[in-house]
Parts: structure tokens; sequence; C-alpha cells
């Protein structure tokens, strides 16, 4: 997935590039896994044996305190956060691409970081969308290809 953005101004705080199987069914809203961008990093996480595990997302809808110790680790080890800083105003340029369990992500041109889980390998990514979360983010040269074939 390629897609070029920019904040446009300090009410944006972020936003997420979804990748969803809108036929399963073991996660919320199909969700296997996101990446999420804000101003000062970069976040990947397994959604789909994750915070979106429909267990998991159940209980913690439910009341967000009730996760046992387990749980807290288990999620700990759902999500990775990169430092990236990017500029206000500026266009950007974000690579993301999956290949077996793993998320490899880069901001114009340069390595962010890599992340692996389980959740991931999901073969189907059926649905990729963009989240933004409030305002104040443009987009532009939206892409999804899919892997060259062996």
């Amino acid at each position: 997935v390629s897609v070029k953005f920019r904040f446009t101004s300090d009410k944006a705080k972020s936003f997420n590039v979804w990748f969803d199987d809108y036929t399963y069914k073991g996660s919320h809203a199909g969700h296997i896994c996101s990446v999420t961008i804000n101003p000062k990093s970069v976040t990947v996480s397994d959604a789909k044996t994750g915070n979106f595990k429909n267990e998991i997302y159940e209980k913690r809808k439910a009341d967000p305190k009730s996760l046992n110790d387990a749980e807290k680790a288990l999620l700990a080890t759902k999500t990775k956060n990169f430092p990236f800083v990017t500029t206000l105003q500026d266009w950007h340029t974000l690579v993301i691409q999956t290949k077996g369990d793993s998320v490899s992500v880069s901001i114009d041109g340069k390595a962010v970081g890599s992340f692996k889980s389980e959740g991931v390998t999901h073969e189907t990514k059926s649905l990729v969308s963009l989240t933004t979360n409030p305002v104040d983010v443009h987009y532009d040269d939206f892409s999804i290809k899919a892997a060259a074939k062996p």
C-alpha cells in the first residue's frame, strides 16, 4: 500500500491504514492489522490476535479494566511503536508492505520499522482503508499492489 499524506494543522492527531477481511468473523469488523501514523510516531498492530480479537474486544468494551495480567502481557506483544517525526504541511509518502507474518513501513523512502505477529499471516486482506483521527489529514495517490507471484 502506498499513499501520500500531509498533516495540515496541529489538530491532526493521526490516521490509520487498516487491513481487514470483511468475511472473517474472529475479530471485530474483520480487522487483521493496522498501521497508525501520527506526527511523532508510527504504530503497527496485529488486530486479529490482539485488541480486536473478539474475546478481547468484547471484554474491553464491557469493562476496559477487566483484562487479566496474562491478557495484558499478550496485548503488549501485538503492537510495536516506532518514533518517527513528520513535518506539518509537507507531503510525505507512506509505503506499507505485508508479507507472511511481517508488516514493514517506510516514509519518504526511509525505513521506519517492521513488526512480526502471527495474525498478519491472514491470507485475505480484502479491504484496505484509511481512517482519519479526527481531522486535518490530506491524502493523495492511494494505491494497492499485490505482490508478484513466484
